[in-house]
């Protein structure tokens, strides 16, 4: 519940200054309808998110709340743009005459429409083109799986599904029917998988239907695994044919291991060795180790452990500019591949989200070969 609050007062909080902001561009801005109308159009659309978080899933709930984030996206990118149309229209102002303020009156105005206007087509296209389309990444690691008998080992990472309103079963499908055909060994899915538990049933199904064009499908949990219902979840998993590997480890065969951790709620190092020390624990030390982690910051303690890959998620690669460059602040790993020597890291930028928008970072399969 804090966290919701948090969002909604920092959505309340880019709303007031973005209006204050197009005020100082445009007088059209101040006008007492335009920001009543404005203000009644923000409530009405936290209202109706909050609504569909309660309603059964289905295309009306999708289309509307798509909607609904286009008008979120729309404001975060006019607030991203209005400072720089406020300083055209600042470096208008100086010297100005007579002559001049005329045709910079014919141009504020213009600005003052195109602000949204761009903002609205960014919007569009972020919400409905960019994050439906995915991305398939192939990499191929030299991590000595030749020497260890396990060359062109395949491996693909789905993360960051977030099950629900904004990524249904059909869609999950569709992926799953895409990697198929890639004849991989391991599928593996980086926590946060389901975000609606009427899905959870459902999805143990289908993946348990789709275990026979792998060797093994193996999830390891995320934050939202937590703060859904982890027991329920944690329990339907157990009886199911699907492995998940929280603090502990899976032999793959003789020479493979596959390790993982779950979400570090206390993030301190201390907290990760020690998790990690589980999840290693009576594997011998010249077996190739690969961990499952949601949380990229156990790359760190990868590199320590020699651990030839690990695999996260959890930032969403921040999704769009602006989060993209908070998401790099906060996390030292939080988007592609790391390397230290031979070792590498992996943070998937996910294949959902809980916000439909994305600019400049598309949802991605990542498809891992071993040399």
């Amino acid at each position: 519940m804090n966290f919701f609050v948090l969002v909604i007062g920092l959505y309340l909080l880019i709303s007031y200054v973005l209006i204050k902001l197009l005020g100082l561009i445009s007088d059209v801005y101040k006008n007492r309808l335009v920001i009543g109308f404005y203000w009644c159009l923000n409530f009405f659309v936290l209202s109706g998110l909050f609504f569909l978080r309660f309603r059964e899933i289905d295309n009306i709930s999708l289309a509307v709340g798509k909607l609904f984030f286009t008008y979120i996206s729309l404001q975060f990118m006019a607030l991203l743009l209005s400072p720089l149309a406020l300083l055209i229209e600042k470096i208008l102002s100086i010297n100005s005459n007579n002559t001049f303020d005329d045709t910079k009156r014919n141009l504020l105005k213009k600005i003052a429409i195109a602000v949204p206007t761009f903002s609205l087509g960014v919007s569009l296209y972020g919400v409905y083109n960019e994050s439906e389309n995915i991305k398939i990444n192939t990499l191929k690691l030299e991590v000595e799986a030749k020497a260890k008998g396990l060359s062109d080992f395949k491996i693909i990472q789905l993360s960051d599904i977030h099950l629900g309103l904004f990524f249904s079963m059909e869609k999950l499908e569709a992926c799953l029917k895409l990697i198929q055909a890639e004849q991989a060994d391991l599928l593996v899915i980086t926590g946060d998988l389901i975000d609606d538990l009427s899905l959870l049933t459902p999805t143990i199904t289908l993946l348990e239907q789709y275990q026979q064009y792998f060797d093994k499908i193996v999830i390891s949990w995320g934050n939202h695994e937590h703060i859904r219902n982890f027991k329920l979840i944690e329990q339907a998993f157990k009886d199911s044919e699907i492995t998940v590997l929280c603090n502990e480890n899976y032999q793959i065969n003789q020479k493979l291991y596959l390790l993982g951790v779950d979400y570090p709620f206390d993030n301190s190092k201390l907290n990760r060795s020690n998790m990690l020390n589980l999840a290693q624990k009576d594997i011998p030390q010249e077996a190739l180790k690969v961990l499952l982690s949601h949380h990229p910051a156990f790359i760190e303690e990868s590199f320590e452990n020699n651990i030839a890959l690990t695999l996260a998620g959890h930032t969403h690669g921040g999704q769009f500019p602006g989060f993209a460059q908070m998401m790099a602040l906060r996390y030292k790993y939080y988007k592609g591949l790391y390397k230290k020597g031979d070792l590498y890291g992996y943070v998937n930028v996910g294949l959902g989200h809980w916000m439909p928008f994305r600019l400049g970072c598309r949802p991605e399969i990542t498809i891992f070969i071993l040399k």
